[in-house]
């Protein structure tokens, strides 16, 4: 899909009163892939200490696996573009993918979705799937990048496994939205919205202040994460907030490989295939097999 025909399209349905959009969004969770990614990749399904899961290619987990934490304004998800991303990350780095189906907001509230995702790695970790000489990668996108790196810290604090390293599109870093520059990326971001991001944050952690570092990873402690790959677009809301993000991982020493794409969309990677999304995902699994230490499959 082309920049013009997603934008047009997204124009059309973030143009829906709120609720509606929402539904509509909710009506799109699938936690199985396309059949045609399924004939490509082998899937399966399981549950881990209560916490469903679908895998990609498990056949390949002693390589090193790929767990994707998606997004959706903690509210929604995962889409189908989202196993789009995992199933190509998989294919060009021949590793495994999980996907997470953490509880959302409506079902339950902060802290529920990252209670699940640590839950699920501590017991791929007890399990022998990741740890010890499998490496595995954090991959999130949108809310799904801010409950990455809420997962990664509480894994490291914890003595948990630890990621080689990060992979984040347009992750969503601090829930205050307060950045003066807000406003006006608004209206050119098609994706999202402030009016859906504000409903979203108030299901998901009602009552809560959103300075606190699992709500707005901004303000963690940074220091002693793995490597990051980001990227964002210039026409979307997180921009100003993640660019902070960017220059407090650098002041913090953290390897990172940032990338800003002119024009580009809320989650462009994944909703956009011409140019810009191919080489962000180029870059992605570069990123990876080069920090792990592995060869390209593509």
């Amino acid at each position: 899909m082309k920049v013009s025909t997603a934008r047009r399209i997204l124009g059309v349905f973030q143009r829906l009163p709120v609720g509606f959009y929402i539904w509509t969004l909710d009506q799109q969770i699938t936690m199985r892939p396309s059949r045609k990614i399924q004939k490509t990749h082998s899937f399966s399904a399981e549950t881990l200490a209560g916490v469903e899961v679908g895998w990609l290619n498990r056949d390949n987990a002693k390589r090193g696996v790929i767990v994707h934490i998606h997004g959706g304004g903690y509210t929604s998800g995962p889409f189908a573009a989202m196993w789009d991303w995992l199933a190509d990350q998989c294919m060009r780095t021949g590793l495994a993918g999980i996907m997470i189906d953490y509880r959302l907001a409506g079902e339950a509230s902060y802290p529920a979705a990252p209670d699940d995702c640590e839950t699920v790695l501590r017991q791929l970790a007890a399990d022998g799937v990741i740890g010890g000489d499998v490496p595995f990668v954090l991959m999130g996108d949108s809310a799904g990048g801010g409950l990455t790196l809420v997962t990664c810290r509480r894994l490291i604090d914890g003595g948990g496994p630890a990621p080689a390293c990060l992979v984040l599109a347009s992750p969503f870093v601090d829930m205050r939205l307060e950045h003066p520059d807000i406003a006006a990326l608004d209206p050119r971001d098609p994706s999202i919205s402030v009016e859906m991001l504000e409903r979203g944050k108030a299901v998901y952690a009602p009552g809560h202040d959103y300075s606190n570092p699992e709500l707005s990873p901004t303000e963690m402690r940074l220091d002693d994460l793995p490597p990051v790959h980001m990227v964002v677009g210039t026409d979307e809301i997180f921009l100003p907030d993640i660019e902070i993000f960017h220059h407090k991982l650098q002041a913090a020493g953290v390897e990172t490989d940032f990338h800003i794409e002119p024009g580009g969309i809320h989650v462009y990677p994944m909703l956009i295939d011409d140019d810009m999304c191919q080489r962000a995902l180029a870059s992605q699994a570069a990123f990876v097999t080069r920090q792990l230490g592995l060869e390209t499959k593509t």
